[in-house]
């Protein structure tokens, strides 16, 4: 939940970026009303309630940016920077769609999911189950025991009624 809300404050580095875009010699100045409405998209973005998970999902989900205005009559070196500054913007549709998929749960996802979970699980049990019999089988060979083993057989002797209240005694 932070990281996203991190990855949602970073996007402030990029409108900044785009607002510096402006200071070059071939800035297009019809997409400074752009940025501007991007930036009032981002602040309502930041703005609202973090701790209500649904609402948040529901803003990511329903986040757009305005639809930049047509740029006339531009030269080559404008071409390239209008280009660079809608890169800029698909990288914040981006970042945002990337946090809402993440946030998102799809229950079909996380069916298949925890069923693949359970696989792994039950493999990873059974092959742990199987390492401790063969390593009690070896330890049983060389007739040795650690403390673990002493923990346990003392448990086993106390689990017994009569040998319990002998010991008590």
């Amino acid at each position: 939940w932070k990281h996203s809300r991190l990855q949602i404050e970073g996007i402030e580095q990029i409108l900044q970026s785009m607002q510096g875009m402006f200071d070059e010699p071939d800035a297009v100045e019809i997409r400074l009303e752009t940025l501007q409405e991007d930036i009032e998209a981002y602040q309502r973005l930041i703005s609202m309630n973090w701790d209500m998970i649904d609402d948040v999902i529901r803003s990511l989900n329903g986040f757009t940016l305005a639809k930049a205005k047509q740029a006339r009559n531009t030269s080559d070196g404008q071409k390239v920077w209008l280009k660079r500054f809608a890169k800029l913007r698909d990288d914040i549709k981006s970042i945002v769609k990337d946090v809402a998929d993440a946030l998102t749960i799809d229950e079909s996802r996380l069916d298949r999911e925890l069923g693949m979970m359970k696989l792994h699980m039950s493999g990873l049990a059974e092959l742990t189950k199987m390492t401790h019999r063969l390593f009690l089988e070896k330890k049983e060979q060389q007739h040795v025991i650690d403390f673990s083993d002493m923990e346990q057989f003392t448990m086993e002797v106390l689990m017994q009624e009569p040998l319990r209240q002998e010991l008590q005694a």
